[in-house]
């Protein structure tokens, strides 16, 4: 029987694209769910146009709260409500306000909230966090080992374009010119 399921990726642009391996996984693997992200605004257009998924954007705490509010209010509960990425008080409240059978989150941080959690081994490969608590609903998912999003690389023709983004919101990020001068260099080579 299709499942409703409601994911959720709010966090940095790297993490979010690591984390919707995931949601790609359970599309490839239950292609009868009916699936919906919800994510940051700004990353949304990455993931819209991916076949098996309703993606909704929010561009603040309040819009995700309202989007939220708006599926609670219009929409049948969810089977699931899963957190692949996102912290503090705001998931906390979305999972409050989401109506869903069951509320898996990454840890037991909110156990009032979300009753079910994954065991997270402490060394860990980057999606597994993610891929553990879908894992928790459907033990047979496969724990994806790529990141695929067909829908953006059927836009980029045979051309093989590689997209580098050097400047991030945090200092810590931001590759310096040198260094995106010789990744440029090493990946042309390639």
């Amino acid at each position: 029987m299709a499942r409703r399921l409601l994911f959720v990726l709010r966090g940095k642009l790297g993490d979010t694209i690591v984390a919707f391996a995931t949601v790609r996984a359970w599309i490839d693997a239950f292609p009868e769910d009916s699936l919906t992200v919800l994510v940051r605004a700004n990353y949304a257009p990455l993931f819209a146009r991916e076949a098996g998924v309703r993606v909704i954007g929010f561009g603040s705490r309040l819009a995700m709260f309202v989007k939220a509010l708006r599926m609670r209010l219009l929409e049948a509960p969810f089977d699931a409500l899963l957190v692949l990425l996102g912290a503090g008080p705001p998931i906390r409240r979305l999972g409050r306000i989401v109506r869903a059978a069951r509320k898996v989150y990454l840890d037991a941080r909110f156990a009032s909230v979300y009753p079910e959690w994954p065991a997270v081994p402490k060394d860990h490969y980057q999606p597994e966090p993610a891929w553990r608590v879908a894992a928790t609903v459907a033990p047979q998912l496969a724990m994806p080992r790529a990141v695929r999003l067909p829908s953006l690389a059927a836009l980029r023709g045979s051309g093989g374009a590689i997209g580098i983004a050097p400047v991030s919101d945090e200092t810590r990020r931001t590759i310096a010119p040198r260094v995106v001068a010789d990744l440029a260099r090493a990946l042309a080579a390639r």
